[in-house]
């Protein structure tokens, strides 16, 4: 969901990693492969702690480039 000042909320449940490289497997020219390894950046980049939050927000800082932070909604 796209939020305003370049924010992206996400939910990685939406997005299972086994599913996903499963996708990449079978279709090799698509976009799967990329969202796989990015939703694993995700997932590293937001639990420091081991405990993957359910929403988390990701903050463009330039055109190919951000930072994961704590979703300004559900977040603490």
């Amino acid at each position: 969901f796209v939020q305003p000042d370049h924010l992206w909320r996400l939910n990685a449940s939406y997005l299972p990693i086994p599913l996903l490289r499963r996708l990449a497997k079978e279709a090799p020219n698509g976009p799967w492969k990329e969202v796989a390894e990015n939703t694993v950046k995700m997932v590293k980049a937001s639990s420091p702690e081991g405990y993957v939050a359910d929403w988390v927000g990701y903050r463009a800082t330039g055109p190919k480039e951000g930072l994961f932070v704590v979703d300004p909604v559900k977040g603490d």
